[in-house]
């Protein structure tokens, strides 16, 4: 089970808010990215990106009108 930092409503999705988060970056150890729950998405498209050992899922998803792009950090290899 995944412990996600806190539920995200369509209404949160704005580009301000998205962008702001990377002013905490980078991450990585002793700075874990923020996970969030987004309910009733729809993901269009994956990918598999990043090195051989340490493949990430991207996904693209869309919630009403609003499509974004969500990071699985080292979930491509499962």
């Amino acid at each position: 089970m995944t412990k996600v930092d806190t539920k995200l409503y369509i209404h949160e999705l704005e580009n301000d808010l998205l962008s702001g988060l990377e002013q905490f970056g980078p991450y990585g150890i002793g700075n874990k990215q923020p996970e969030f729950l987004i309910e009733d998405v729809l993901i269009t498209r994956t990918d598999v990106i990043g090195k051989k050992e340490r493949k990430h899922l991207k996904l693209h998803a869309q919630l009403g009108d609003k499509k974004f792009q969500i990071m699985q950090r080292g979930k491509g290899n499962e």
